[in-house]
Protein backbone atom coordinates (compact mmCIF):
# COMPACT_ATOMS: atom_id res chain seq x y z
CA UNK A 1 0.00 0.00 0.00
CA UNK A 2 1.57 3.58 -0.81
CA UNK A 3 2.28 5.87 2.05
CA UNK A 4 -0.44 8.24 1.54
CA UNK A 5 -3.16 5.08 1.56
CA UNK A 6 -1.90 3.82 4.57
CA UNK A 7 -1.93 6.63 6.56
CA UNK A 8 -5.12 8.11 5.39
CA UNK A 9 -6.36 4.49 7.21
CA UNK A 10 -4.29 5.23 10.03
CA UNK A 11 -5.86 8.91 10.26
CA UNK A 12 -9.64 7.23 10.27
CA UNK A 13 -9.23 5.08 12.75
CA UNK A 14 -7.19 7.90 15.11
CA UNK A 15 -10.90 9.81 14.04
CA UNK A 16 -13.01 6.52 15.29
CA UNK A 17 -10.90 6.50 18.41
CA UNK A 18 -11.29 10.59 19.24
CA UNK A 19 -14.94 10.86 18.45
CA UNK A 20 -15.82 7.62 20.47
CA UNK A 21 -13.82 8.82 23.30
CA UNK A 22 -15.31 12.37 23.07
CA UNK A 23 -18.30 11.22 23.06
CA UNK A 24 -17.62 8.45 26.40
CA UNK A 25 -16.09 11.87 28.15
CA UNK A 26 -19.45 14.26 27.04
CA UNK A 27 -22.05 11.14 27.90
CA UNK A 28 -20.14 10.84 31.88
CA UNK A 29 -19.50 14.16 32.10
CA UNK A 30 -23.14 14.81 31.75
CA UNK A 31 -24.28 12.26 33.80
CA UNK A 32 -22.56 13.83 36.96
CA UNK A 33 -23.37 17.17 35.77
CA UNK A 34 -27.28 15.50 36.70
CA UNK A 35 -26.09 13.93 39.30
CA UNK A 36 -24.36 16.20 41.90
CA UNK A 37 -27.58 18.18 43.14
CA UNK A 38 -28.96 14.95 43.84
CA UNK A 39 -26.12 13.75 45.49
CA UNK A 40 -25.47 16.80 47.48
CA UNK A 41 -28.94 16.73 48.81
CA UNK A 42 -28.66 13.51 49.97
CA UNK A 43 -25.21 14.18 51.51
CA UNK A 44 -27.14 16.84 53.53
CA UNK A 45 -29.50 14.36 54.48
CA UNK A 46 -27.12 12.14 55.32
CA UNK A 47 -27.37 9.45 52.44
CA UNK A 48 -24.79 8.02 50.59
CA UNK A 49 -26.43 7.82 47.82
CA UNK A 50 -26.06 4.16 46.59
CA UNK A 51 -28.25 4.82 43.40
CA UNK A 52 -26.58 7.45 42.46
CA UNK A 53 -23.40 5.64 42.52
CA UNK A 54 -24.39 2.64 40.91
CA UNK A 55 -25.42 5.06 37.99
CA UNK A 56 -22.05 6.72 37.90
CA UNK A 57 -20.49 3.27 38.28
CA UNK A 58 -22.73 2.45 34.93
CA UNK A 59 -21.70 5.09 32.90
CA UNK A 60 -17.76 4.63 33.95
CA UNK A 61 -17.94 1.24 32.46
CA UNK A 62 -19.77 2.22 29.55
CA UNK A 63 -17.01 4.83 28.80
CA UNK A 64 -13.99 2.04 29.46
CA UNK A 65 -16.08 -0.32 27.24
CA UNK A 66 -16.54 2.32 24.62
CA UNK A 67 -12.58 3.34 24.80
CA UNK A 68 -11.90 -1.18 24.69
CA UNK A 69 -13.79 -0.88 21.47
CA UNK A 70 -12.41 1.72 20.02
CA UNK A 71 -8.99 0.29 20.50
CA UNK A 72 -10.02 -2.97 18.79
CA UNK A 73 -11.17 -1.60 16.02
CA UNK A 74 -7.84 0.50 15.95
CA UNK A 75 -5.80 -3.09 15.86
CA UNK A 76 -8.28 -4.08 13.17
CA UNK A 77 -7.55 -0.90 10.42
CA UNK A 78 -3.80 -1.54 11.18
CA UNK A 79 -4.39 -4.87 10.27
CA UNK A 80 -6.41 -3.97 7.24
CA UNK A 81 -4.16 -1.53 6.30
CA UNK A 82 -0.94 -4.21 6.66
CA UNK A 83 -3.41 -6.97 4.78
CA UNK A 84 -3.89 -4.20 2.12
CA UNK A 85 -0.04 -3.90 1.74
CA UNK A 86 0.33 -7.21 0.74
CA UNK A 87 -2.65 -7.16 -1.73
CA UNK A 88 -1.24 -4.27 -3.67
CA UNK A 89 2.94 -5.69 -3.43
CA UNK A 90 1.46 -9.12 -5.02
CA UNK A 91 -1.61 -7.72 -7.14
CA UNK A 92 -1.89 -5.74 -10.26
CA UNK A 93 -3.75 -2.99 -9.44
CA UNK A 94 -5.72 -2.37 -13.01
CA UNK A 95 -6.51 -6.22 -13.63
CA UNK A 96 -6.87 -7.70 -9.78
CA UNK A 97 -4.81 -10.30 -11.33
CA UNK A 98 -1.03 -11.68 -9.43
CA UNK A 99 2.18 -9.67 -10.56
CA UNK A 100 5.24 -10.73 -11.02
CA UNK A 101 6.20 -10.84 -7.52
CA UNK A 102 3.70 -13.61 -6.90
CA UNK A 103 3.88 -14.97 -10.06
CA UNK A 104 7.73 -16.05 -9.13
CA UNK A 105 6.88 -17.03 -5.75
CA UNK A 106 3.89 -19.50 -7.07
CA UNK A 107 6.17 -20.58 -9.95
CA UNK A 108 9.11 -21.22 -7.75
CA UNK A 109 6.87 -23.11 -5.38
CA UNK A 110 5.17 -25.32 -8.06
CA UNK A 111 8.68 -26.13 -9.38
CA UNK A 112 9.33 -27.14 -5.91
CA UNK A 113 6.48 -29.55 -5.72
CA UNK A 114 7.04 -31.10 -9.11
CA UNK A 115 10.85 -31.81 -8.49
CA UNK A 116 9.43 -34.28 -5.73
CA UNK A 117 6.92 -35.88 -7.84
CA UNK A 118 8.70 -36.32 -11.40
CA UNK A 119 5.97 -33.96 -12.61
CA UNK A 120 6.22 -31.05 -14.77
CA UNK A 121 5.08 -27.25 -15.00
CA UNK A 122 4.00 -25.44 -17.68
CA UNK A 123 4.69 -21.30 -18.49
CA UNK A 124 2.53 -19.83 -21.25
CA UNK A 125 4.08 -16.25 -22.25
CA UNK A 126 1.15 -14.10 -24.06
CA UNK A 127 2.20 -10.84 -25.48
CA UNK A 128 -0.88 -9.08 -27.10
CA UNK A 129 0.23 -7.82 -31.04
CA UNK A 130 0.03 -4.30 -32.08
CA UNK A 131 -1.32 -2.99 -28.43
CA UNK A 132 1.05 0.42 -28.61
CA UNK A 133 -1.41 1.28 -31.33
CA UNK A 134 -4.20 1.51 -29.69
CA UNK A 135 -2.89 3.34 -26.58
CA UNK A 136 -1.45 5.86 -29.69
CA UNK A 137 -4.55 5.98 -31.59
CA UNK A 138 -7.27 5.81 -28.88
CA UNK A 139 -5.76 6.63 -25.58
CA UNK A 140 -4.30 5.10 -22.22
CA UNK A 141 -8.04 4.55 -20.93
CA UNK A 142 -9.20 2.67 -23.63
CA UNK A 143 -6.13 1.02 -23.64
CA UNK A 144 -6.38 0.16 -19.98
CA UNK A 145 -10.04 -0.56 -20.62
CA UNK A 146 -8.95 -3.20 -23.22
CA UNK A 147 -6.41 -4.97 -20.95
CA UNK A 148 -9.27 -5.98 -18.74
CA UNK A 149 -11.13 -7.19 -21.08
CA UNK A 150 -8.37 -9.05 -22.27
CA UNK A 151 -7.85 -10.49 -18.03
CA UNK A 152 -11.43 -11.50 -17.90
CA UNK A 153 -11.22 -13.48 -21.11
CA UNK A 154 -7.93 -15.15 -20.12
CA UNK A 155 -9.94 -15.89 -17.12
CA UNK A 156 -12.33 -18.16 -18.34
CA UNK A 157 -10.14 -19.71 -20.95
CA UNK A 158 -7.32 -20.90 -18.82
CA UNK A 159 -8.22 -23.81 -16.79
CA UNK A 160 -9.57 -23.66 -12.97
CA UNK A 161 -5.99 -25.11 -11.23
CA UNK A 162 -3.76 -22.62 -13.53
CA UNK A 163 -2.42 -19.19 -12.00
CA UNK A 164 -2.85 -16.32 -14.76
CA UNK A 165 -0.47 -12.97 -13.85
CA UNK A 166 -0.13 -10.18 -15.88
CA UNK A 167 3.62 -9.59 -15.78
CA UNK A 168 3.02 -5.54 -17.33
CA UNK A 169 2.03 -3.74 -20.37
CA UNK A 170 0.71 -6.19 -22.50
CA UNK A 171 2.20 -8.99 -21.18
CA UNK A 172 0.41 -12.29 -19.66
CA UNK A 173 1.36 -15.40 -17.91
CA UNK A 174 -0.45 -18.82 -17.02
CA UNK A 175 0.99 -21.19 -14.69
CA UNK A 176 -0.32 -24.67 -15.90
CA UNK A 177 0.45 -27.27 -12.85
CA UNK A 178 0.71 -31.13 -13.44
CA UNK A 179 1.06 -31.44 -17.06
CA UNK A 180 1.82 -34.58 -17.92
CA UNK A 181 2.71 -34.15 -21.58
CA UNK A 182 3.11 -30.94 -24.17
CA UNK A 183 0.06 -31.77 -25.50
CA UNK A 184 -1.90 -30.47 -23.10
CA UNK A 185 -0.18 -26.93 -22.73
CA UNK A 186 -0.92 -26.78 -26.53
CA UNK A 187 -4.11 -27.03 -25.95
CA UNK A 188 -4.74 -24.58 -23.57
CA UNK A 189 -2.56 -22.51 -26.26
CA UNK A 190 -5.44 -22.74 -28.50
CA UNK A 191 -7.78 -22.00 -26.37
CA UNK A 192 -6.50 -18.56 -25.63
CA UNK A 193 -5.65 -17.98 -28.81
CA UNK A 194 -9.65 -18.70 -29.72
CA UNK A 195 -10.33 -16.92 -26.90
CA UNK A 196 -8.83 -13.68 -28.17
CA UNK A 197 -9.74 -14.17 -31.53
CA UNK A 198 -13.20 -12.73 -31.39
CA UNK A 199 -13.71 -9.00 -31.60
CA UNK A 200 -13.35 -6.68 -28.81
CA UNK A 201 -14.93 -2.74 -28.83
CA UNK A 202 -13.56 0.28 -27.59
CA UNK A 203 -16.48 2.61 -27.41
CA UNK A 204 -18.28 1.83 -31.16
CA UNK A 205 -15.02 0.71 -32.46
CA UNK A 206 -14.19 -3.42 -33.22
CA UNK A 207 -11.07 -4.79 -32.66
CA UNK A 208 -9.10 -7.70 -33.58
CA UNK A 209 -6.69 -8.19 -31.28
CA UNK A 210 -4.27 -11.28 -31.32
CA UNK A 211 -1.94 -12.41 -29.14
CA UNK A 212 1.48 -14.43 -29.58
CA UNK A 213 2.25 -17.30 -27.10
CA UNK A 214 5.22 -18.32 -26.21
CA UNK A 215 5.62 -22.16 -24.11
CA UNK A 216 8.30 -23.65 -21.99
CA UNK A 217 8.09 -26.62 -20.51
CA UNK A 218 9.93 -27.57 -17.31
CA UNK A 219 12.42 -31.03 -17.36
CA UNK A 220 10.88 -33.80 -16.99
CA UNK A 221 13.06 -35.97 -14.67
CA UNK A 222 14.60 -34.78 -11.11
CA UNK A 223 18.07 -35.70 -13.21
CA UNK A 224 17.67 -33.05 -15.61
CA UNK A 225 18.40 -29.49 -15.49
CA UNK A 226 17.32 -27.53 -12.23
CA UNK A 227 14.71 -25.11 -13.66
CA UNK A 228 14.54 -21.53 -11.73
CA UNK A 229 11.29 -19.83 -12.19
CA UNK A 230 13.71 -17.11 -13.76
CA UNK A 231 14.86 -19.57 -16.09
CA UNK A 232 11.24 -21.14 -17.32
CA UNK A 233 9.86 -17.35 -17.77
CA UNK A 234 12.93 -16.44 -19.99
CA UNK A 235 12.83 -19.66 -22.30
CA UNK A 236 9.07 -19.12 -22.89
CA UNK A 237 9.69 -15.14 -23.40
CA UNK A 238 12.13 -16.80 -25.91
CA UNK A 239 9.20 -19.01 -27.48
CA UNK A 240 6.94 -15.92 -27.73
CA UNK A 241 9.22 -14.11 -30.30
CA UNK A 242 9.80 -17.28 -32.28
CA UNK A 243 5.59 -17.08 -32.61
CA UNK A 244 5.76 -13.83 -33.16
CA UNK A 245 8.19 -13.70 -36.11
CA UNK A 246 5.65 -16.38 -37.64
CA UNK A 247 3.28 -14.24 -37.72
CA UNK A 248 -0.09 -12.76 -35.54
CA UNK A 249 -2.41 -15.17 -33.39
CA UNK A 250 -0.08 -17.93 -33.16
CA UNK A 251 2.27 -20.26 -30.45
CA UNK A 252 5.63 -22.07 -30.28
CA UNK A 253 7.16 -24.49 -27.72
CA UNK A 254 10.80 -23.56 -26.74
CA UNK A 255 13.42 -25.48 -27.62
CA UNK A 256 17.55 -24.67 -27.17
CA UNK A 257 17.84 -23.17 -30.71
CA UNK A 258 15.62 -20.51 -29.31
CA UNK A 259 18.23 -19.87 -26.84
CA UNK A 260 20.73 -19.52 -29.57
CA UNK A 261 18.66 -17.40 -31.69
CA UNK A 262 17.58 -14.72 -28.68
CA UNK A 263 21.76 -14.56 -27.63
CA UNK A 264 22.28 -14.28 -31.75
CA UNK A 265 19.77 -11.91 -32.04
CA UNK A 266 21.02 -9.87 -28.70
CA UNK A 267 24.33 -9.23 -29.99
CA UNK A 268 22.97 -7.96 -33.76
CA UNK A 269 20.77 -5.82 -31.96
CA UNK A 270 23.94 -4.59 -29.92
CA UNK A 271 25.94 -4.19 -33.33
CA UNK A 272 23.49 -1.81 -34.73
CA UNK A 273 22.98 0.37 -31.68
CA UNK A 274 26.75 0.74 -31.73
CA UNK A 275 26.47 1.07 -35.81
CA UNK A 276 23.83 4.66 -35.01
CA UNK A 277 25.36 5.45 -32.20
CA UNK A 278 28.79 5.39 -34.61
CA UNK A 279 27.44 7.21 -37.44
CA UNK A 280 27.47 4.01 -39.49
CA UNK A 281 24.27 4.61 -41.50
CA UNK A 282 24.05 6.85 -44.30
CA UNK A 283 21.42 7.53 -47.00
CA UNK A 284 22.01 6.64 -51.37
CA UNK A 285 19.98 8.20 -53.63
CA UNK A 286 18.80 6.89 -56.84
CA UNK A 287 16.96 9.01 -59.17
CA UNK A 288 13.65 9.18 -60.68
CA UNK A 289 13.22 9.79 -64.02
CA UNK A 290 10.27 11.70 -66.27
CA UNK A 291 9.55 8.91 -68.91
CA UNK A 292 8.31 11.94 -71.16
CA UNK A 293 11.67 13.83 -71.76
CA UNK A 294 14.18 11.61 -69.50
CA UNK A 295 14.50 14.72 -66.51
CA UNK A 296 15.27 13.75 -63.21
CA UNK A 297 12.68 14.88 -61.01
CA UNK A 298 12.97 13.25 -57.58
CA UNK A 299 15.14 10.86 -56.16
CA UNK A 300 14.64 7.90 -53.56
CA UNK A 301 16.31 7.77 -50.41
CA UNK A 302 17.80 4.58 -49.43
CA UNK A 303 19.80 3.08 -46.28
CA UNK A 304 23.29 1.63 -46.49
CA UNK A 305 25.22 0.66 -43.64
CA UNK A 306 29.36 1.21 -44.35
CA UNK A 307 30.80 -0.93 -41.81
CA UNK A 308 34.46 -0.48 -41.07
CA UNK A 309 35.70 -4.03 -41.45
CA UNK A 310 32.95 -5.19 -43.58
CA UNK A 311 32.57 -2.44 -46.21
CA UNK A 312 28.93 -1.39 -47.75
CA UNK A 313 26.57 -4.05 -45.99
CA UNK A 314 23.49 -5.01 -48.64
CA UNK A 315 19.68 -3.82 -46.77
CA UNK A 316 18.73 -6.97 -46.90
CA UNK A 317 21.28 -8.19 -43.97
CA UNK A 318 20.73 -5.12 -41.89
CA UNK A 319 16.82 -3.93 -42.60
CA UNK A 320 15.17 -6.81 -41.37
CA UNK A 321 16.88 -6.83 -37.96
CA UNK A 322 16.43 -3.40 -37.45
CA UNK A 323 12.40 -3.75 -38.22
CA UNK A 324 12.41 -6.85 -35.46
CA UNK A 325 14.42 -5.17 -32.54
CA UNK A 326 12.24 -2.10 -33.49
CA UNK A 327 15.46 0.23 -34.01
CA UNK A 328 13.84 0.75 -37.10
CA UNK A 329 12.01 3.53 -35.37
CA UNK A 330 14.62 5.92 -34.27
CA UNK A 331 16.74 4.91 -37.62
CA UNK A 332 13.90 5.79 -39.67
CA UNK A 333 13.21 8.84 -37.98
CA UNK A 334 17.00 9.74 -38.98
CA UNK A 335 16.86 8.74 -42.30
CA UNK A 336 13.64 10.80 -42.77
CA UNK A 337 15.31 14.01 -41.58
CA UNK A 338 18.79 13.41 -43.46
CA UNK A 339 16.78 13.17 -46.53
CA UNK A 340 14.91 16.22 -45.77
CA UNK A 341 18.17 18.12 -45.13
CA UNK A 342 19.69 17.03 -48.60
CA UNK A 343 16.59 17.83 -50.75
CA UNK A 344 16.51 21.11 -49.50
CA UNK A 345 20.07 21.48 -49.70
CA UNK A 346 20.04 20.79 -53.56
CA UNK A 347 17.51 22.88 -54.17
CA UNK A 348 19.49 25.61 -52.69
CA UNK A 349 22.48 24.91 -54.50
CA UNK A 350 21.22 23.87 -57.62
CA UNK A 351 18.04 26.08 -58.64
CA UNK A 352 17.62 25.56 -62.14
CA UNK A 353 16.86 21.88 -61.25
CA UNK A 354 13.61 22.92 -60.45
CA UNK A 355 10.78 21.85 -57.77
CA UNK A 356 12.36 18.22 -56.55
CA UNK A 357 10.74 15.31 -54.39
CA UNK A 358 12.39 13.18 -52.34
CA UNK A 359 10.86 9.81 -51.72
CA UNK A 360 11.47 7.98 -48.08
CA UNK A 361 10.29 4.55 -46.95
CA UNK A 362 8.07 4.14 -43.77
CA UNK A 363 8.54 0.60 -42.51
CA UNK A 364 5.73 -1.28 -40.62
CA UNK A 365 6.64 -0.31 -37.72
CA UNK A 366 7.05 3.37 -37.94
CA UNK A 367 3.45 3.65 -38.06
CA UNK A 368 2.11 1.41 -35.38
CA UNK A 369 4.94 2.26 -33.13
CA UNK A 370 5.60 5.69 -33.16
CA UNK A 371 3.63 8.82 -33.54
CA UNK A 372 4.73 8.92 -36.94
CA UNK A 373 2.51 12.27 -38.04
CA UNK A 374 3.99 13.92 -35.18
CA UNK A 375 7.24 12.63 -36.01
CA UNK A 376 7.33 14.30 -39.80
CA UNK A 377 6.05 17.58 -38.19
CA UNK A 378 8.96 17.71 -36.18
CA UNK A 379 10.98 16.65 -39.22
CA UNK A 380 9.75 19.23 -41.43
CA UNK A 381 10.24 22.17 -38.69
CA UNK A 382 13.77 21.25 -37.86
CA UNK A 383 14.44 20.64 -41.25
CA UNK A 384 12.55 23.85 -43.17
CA UNK A 385 11.84 21.56 -46.26
CA UNK A 386 8.25 21.79 -47.93
CA UNK A 387 6.05 19.25 -47.23
CA UNK A 388 5.09 19.04 -50.56
CA UNK A 389 9.39 17.90 -51.56
CA UNK A 390 8.66 15.03 -49.51
CA UNK A 391 7.15 11.75 -50.69
CA UNK A 392 6.36 8.74 -48.09
CA UNK A 393 6.82 4.96 -49.47
CA UNK A 394 4.57 2.56 -47.40
CA UNK A 395 4.11 -0.86 -48.74
CA UNK A 396 1.26 -2.99 -48.31
CA UNK A 397 2.30 -5.17 -45.89
CA UNK A 398 2.83 -2.14 -43.65
CA UNK A 399 -1.14 -1.16 -44.47
CA UNK A 400 -2.35 -4.71 -44.07
CA UNK A 401 -1.66 -5.18 -39.62
CA UNK A 402 -3.70 -2.18 -38.87
CA UNK A 403 -5.13 -0.67 -41.15
CA UNK A 404 -7.15 1.46 -38.84
CA UNK A 405 -3.70 2.70 -37.27
CA UNK A 406 -1.72 3.84 -40.03
CA UNK A 407 -5.02 5.59 -41.68
CA UNK A 408 -4.79 7.87 -38.45
CA UNK A 409 -1.60 8.51 -38.60
CA UNK A 410 -1.14 8.91 -42.48
CA UNK A 411 -3.73 11.20 -42.41
CA UNK A 412 -1.95 13.80 -40.52
CA UNK A 413 0.80 13.57 -42.94
CA UNK A 414 -1.89 14.28 -45.73
CA UNK A 415 -2.88 17.10 -43.74
CA UNK A 416 0.59 18.84 -43.60
CA UNK A 417 0.67 18.49 -47.88
CA UNK A 418 3.40 14.88 -47.97
CA UNK A 419 2.75 12.56 -51.12
CA UNK A 420 1.84 9.14 -50.09
CA UNK A 421 2.73 6.08 -52.51
CA UNK A 422 2.50 2.78 -52.24
CA UNK A 423 5.55 0.46 -53.13
CA UNK A 424 6.06 -2.38 -54.89
CA UNK A 425 2.36 -2.33 -56.37
CA UNK A 426 0.34 -5.34 -57.37
CA UNK A 427 2.45 -7.56 -55.33
CA UNK A 428 -0.33 -7.65 -52.52
CA UNK A 429 -3.87 -9.27 -51.87
CA UNK A 430 -5.54 -5.64 -51.64
CA UNK A 431 -4.17 -3.03 -53.74
CA UNK A 432 -7.07 -1.75 -54.70
CA UNK A 433 -8.45 -1.42 -51.63
CA UNK A 434 -5.89 0.53 -50.77
CA UNK A 435 -5.85 2.97 -53.56
CA UNK A 436 -9.59 3.50 -52.72
CA UNK A 437 -9.69 3.98 -48.87
CA UNK A 438 -6.02 5.42 -48.71
CA UNK A 439 -5.54 8.88 -49.90
CA UNK A 440 -2.46 8.33 -52.22
CA UNK A 441 -0.59 10.64 -54.36
CA UNK A 442 1.82 7.40 -56.15
CA UNK A 443 1.65 4.47 -57.64
CA UNK A 444 4.96 2.51 -57.43
CA UNK A 445 4.90 -0.28 -60.09
CA UNK A 446 6.95 -3.44 -58.90
CA UNK A 447 9.97 -4.29 -60.93
CA UNK A 448 8.60 -8.08 -61.36
CA UNK A 449 6.43 -6.71 -63.84
CA UNK A 450 8.28 -4.40 -66.05
CA UNK A 451 11.39 -6.54 -65.97
CA UNK A 452 9.04 -9.18 -68.27
CA UNK A 453 7.27 -5.86 -69.99
CA UNK A 454 8.83 -6.93 -73.37
CA UNK A 455 8.30 -10.77 -72.87
CA UNK A 456 5.35 -11.29 -71.18
CA UNK A 457 2.08 -10.53 -72.40
CA UNK A 458 0.64 -10.76 -69.30
CA UNK A 459 2.88 -8.71 -67.21
CA UNK A 460 2.56 -5.78 -69.98
CA UNK A 461 -1.20 -5.64 -69.39
CA UNK A 462 -0.99 -5.70 -65.64
CA UNK A 463 0.97 -2.65 -66.18
CA UNK A 464 -0.88 -0.92 -68.57
CA UNK A 465 -3.84 -1.83 -66.30
CA UNK A 466 -2.57 -0.01 -63.13
CA UNK A 467 -1.04 3.03 -65.53
CA UNK A 468 -4.90 3.70 -66.67
CA UNK A 469 -6.38 2.99 -63.39
CA UNK A 470 -3.73 5.37 -61.78
CA UNK A 471 -4.67 8.18 -64.01
CA UNK A 472 -8.02 7.83 -63.65
CA UNK A 473 -7.60 8.59 -59.95
CA UNK A 474 -5.68 11.30 -60.92
CA UNK A 475 -2.41 9.70 -59.61
CA UNK A 476 0.78 9.61 -60.40
CA UNK A 477 3.13 5.78 -61.83
CA UNK A 478 6.22 5.88 -61.11
CA UNK A 479 7.91 2.14 -62.58
CA UNK A 480 10.64 0.65 -61.03
CA UNK A 481 13.92 -1.59 -62.08
CA UNK A 482 14.05 -0.04 -65.80
CA UNK A 483 17.07 -1.34 -66.86
CA UNK A 484 16.51 -1.81 -70.91
CA UNK A 485 15.77 0.95 -73.48
CA UNK A 486 13.04 -1.50 -74.63
CA UNK A 487 11.89 -1.21 -71.41
CA UNK A 488 11.55 2.65 -71.12
CA UNK A 489 10.37 2.51 -74.77
CA UNK A 490 7.17 0.08 -73.64
CA UNK A 491 6.43 2.18 -70.63
CA UNK A 492 6.22 5.77 -72.73
CA UNK A 493 3.72 3.90 -75.14
CA UNK A 494 1.95 2.74 -72.15
CA UNK A 495 1.77 6.38 -70.70
CA UNK A 496 3.70 5.97 -67.20
CA UNK A 497 4.94 8.88 -65.96
CA UNK A 498 8.22 8.19 -64.15
CA UNK A 499 11.08 5.78 -63.73
CA UNK A 500 13.74 4.50 -61.59
CA UNK A 501 15.93 2.14 -62.42
CA UNK A 502 19.56 1.10 -63.84
CA UNK A 503 19.31 2.19 -66.93
CA UNK A 504 19.45 6.00 -65.57
CA UNK A 505 21.59 5.24 -62.47
CA UNK A 506 22.17 2.97 -59.49
CA UNK A 507 21.64 4.21 -55.83
CA UNK A 508 24.69 6.74 -55.23
CA UNK A 509 26.31 8.54 -52.17
CA UNK A 510 24.52 12.56 -52.29
CA UNK A 511 28.17 13.77 -53.55
CA UNK A 512 27.49 11.81 -56.67
CA UNK A 513 23.79 12.84 -57.17
CA UNK A 514 24.99 16.00 -56.93
CA UNK A 515 27.57 16.02 -59.97
CA UNK A 516 24.41 15.33 -61.92
CA UNK A 517 23.13 18.41 -61.21
CA UNK A 518 26.29 20.05 -61.43
CA UNK A 519 27.07 18.90 -65.12
CA UNK A 520 26.75 20.95 -67.72
CA UNK A 521 23.66 21.12 -69.22
CA UNK A 522 22.42 19.25 -66.64
CA UNK A 523 22.73 15.96 -68.30
CA UNK A 524 24.25 12.27 -67.95
CA UNK A 525 25.55 9.88 -70.16
CA UNK A 526 24.44 6.61 -70.20
CA UNK A 527 25.02 3.94 -73.12
CA UNK A 528 21.48 4.59 -74.80
CA UNK A 529 20.95 8.28 -74.48
CA UNK A 530 21.63 10.99 -71.51
CA UNK A 531 19.25 11.62 -68.44
CA UNK A 532 17.91 15.45 -68.42
CA UNK A 533 18.01 17.15 -65.48
CA UNK A 534 15.13 19.36 -65.52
Amino acid sequence: MRKQDRGASRRRAIGDLVAVAGCSVVVFALALHFQLPHRLAQHSAGDNGATSDAAVFFLATLAIGLIVFTSRRWRESVRESEQADVHRALYDPLTGLPNRILLNQRLTEALARVRQDDGRVAVLFLDLDRFKSINDNYGHAAGDHLLTSVADRLRAAVRGEDLLARLGGDEFVVICHEVTYTGEAETIAERVLLAMAHPFFVGDDELAISSSIGIALSDSTTRGRRDSAETLLHDADAAMYRAKSQGPGRFAIFDRTMKVDRVNRDKVEERLRDAFDNDEFTLHYQPIISVADERIVGVEALLRWEDPHRGTIPPLEFVPELEETGLIVAVGEWALEQACRQVKAWGKAYPRIGPLRVSVNVSPRQLVQARFGDVVTRVLQRTGARADQLCLEITEAALMGDVVSAWAELRKVKALGVNLAIDDFGTGYSSVSYVRNFALDVLKVDQSFVRALSSCVEDAAIVKAVVHMAHALSLQTVAEGVETPEQLQELREIGCDLAQGYLFSRPQAAEMIAALFAQEGGRRSRPARAAKVS
